[in-house]
């Protein structure tokens, strides 16, 4: 009897054995089940109010301008001096070279016309020259050039400046005061968009009061605000990043 009781507890050790070894394994099966269900319900991460657009994200430009409203302007100023004299003394800036170079670069794309991108070239013979850089946050860099000629009333002044985003190399703003431009500023803005390559976002709108002197375009998904003006003896263009809601302030929509 005793040898009976003996083989049959062997069994029940076994079994509990076999039992608490199970036990041992269900965490993990709980945990790889777990995870699986997880996989299976993704739930996307909410967005941001405010947040530029991921398609808008992956346009350099647009995503620098958006960097640069947030990161404010503060700028380190240089004062690159008079430059007089004769023509190829005041071409030996770079800085004045540059504006010359990327007006010739507009002229290229289709913004402007050849005989406007030679303006600046004209006002390197200027008597008198002088001209700042400005490093800016968010890779941007600002040039200025003011030119003139004459004495008092008819002294002949000319300004420009021009804002650059210096990993992409694109004009995000130029400024042009004393050069008589005649271009149309709707379909500058159209070719401008191609310039920038913002013009693959799809929710472009249009200013209804845009004419042939001034017009405006915005991206709600861009967050991205252009605009054009040309007066009589002034002519600017450039890009902002802006919210939908600060640029409905200005139209209708």
């Amino acid at each position: 009897m005793r040898i009976k009781q003996k083989f049959l507890g062997w069994p029940m050790v076994m079994l509990a054995v076999l039992c608490c070894s199970g036990l041992l394994f269900l965490p993990k099966v709980f945990v790889s089940h777990s995870a699986d269900k997880l996989f299976e319900n993704f739930y996307p991460r909410p967005a941001i109010e405010g947040m530029l657009d991921e398609e808008a994200q992956e346009i350099p430009i647009a995503y620098a301008l958006y960097q640069k409203r947030y990161l404010g302007t503060d700028s380190s100023y240089t004062d690159l001096g008079d430059e007089k004299s004769s023509p190829e003394e005041n071409n030996g800036s770079a800085e004045l070279l540059l504006l010359s170079d990327l007006m010739t670069g507009l002229a290229n794309s289709g913004i402007i016309s050849p005989q406007n991108a030679g303006l600046i070239t004209q006002a390197l013979e200027l008597d008198d020259i002088s001209a700042t850089s400005d490093q800016e946050n968010a890779g941007f860099y600002r040039i200025g050039l003011v030119a003139s000629a004459g004495q008092d009333d008819k002294r002949d002044c000319r300004k420009a400046a021009v804002r650059l985003h210096g990993q992409t190399d694109k004009i995000v703003e130029l400024t042009l005061s004393g050069f008589s431009v005649n271009e149309h500023a709707e379909q500058l803005l159209t070719a401008y968009m191609h310039y920038l390559g913002v013009d693959a976002l799809p929710d472009w709108k249009a200013s209804p009061e845009n004419t042939r002197e001034k017009a405006f375009f915005w991206s709600p998904k861009g967050q991205l605000y252009l605009y054009c003006a040309v007066e009589t003896d002034s002519f600017c263009f450039g890009a902002l990043s802006l919210p939908d809601e600060e640029v409905k302030r200005f139209f209708q929509t």
